[in-house]
């Protein structure tokens, strides 16, 4: 696990441990090896996500709120952790690729690195990219030592 302040927001990467209770999703979304973000009139460049709707799992939440705001369709799920804001928000932290993605909406972008500016300016986008990076570059790494038909 690890943990640590961003801002007044607190960071926990443990992908043993989804908090039974959260407000809301953010997906940290590839397609093709490449980053897709959505642009929030309000803010800036930022990752889909958003509140939670009922008693919806980190998962519903996470298709539902890519669905609406990047017009993607997602698969590989991964959680990587969540985030505390004040006071007391808590926001699942996911990792997605686009199985299907209509770029016909410009306030959705792909891009090879972040986009500037982004809604939050606090470091946080760089930091789960590096995380989702790093844990699909683990699994990768995984699948290449591990034969899928042993001899």
């Amino acid at each position: 696990m690890k943990e640590f302040q961003i801002g007044n927001i607190r960071v926990v990467f443990d992908q043993t441990q989804v908090p039974e209770v959260f407000d809301a999703v953010v997906v940290v979304l590839f397609s093709a090896g490449q980053l897709v973000l959505v642009e929030n009139k309000q803010r800036a460049w930022e990752f889909p996500g958003g509140h939670r709707e009922g008693h919806e799992s980190f998962e519903e939440s996470a298709i539902r709120e890519t669905h609406e705001e990047a017009q993607a369709e997602i698969t590989d799920i991964r959680y990587l952790g969540y985030y505390v804001s004040p006071p007391k928000h808590i926001t699942v932290i996911v990792r997605a690729e686009a199985s299907s993605l209509q770029l016909t909406d410009a306030e959705v972008g792909v891009f090879e690195q972040l986009p500037t500016p982004l809604s939050f300016g606090d470091g946080r986008e760089r930091v789960f990219v590096e995380i989702a990076q790093a844990i699909k570059q683990a699994k990768e790494n995984l699948n290449e030592r591990i034969p899928l038909h042993p001899s």
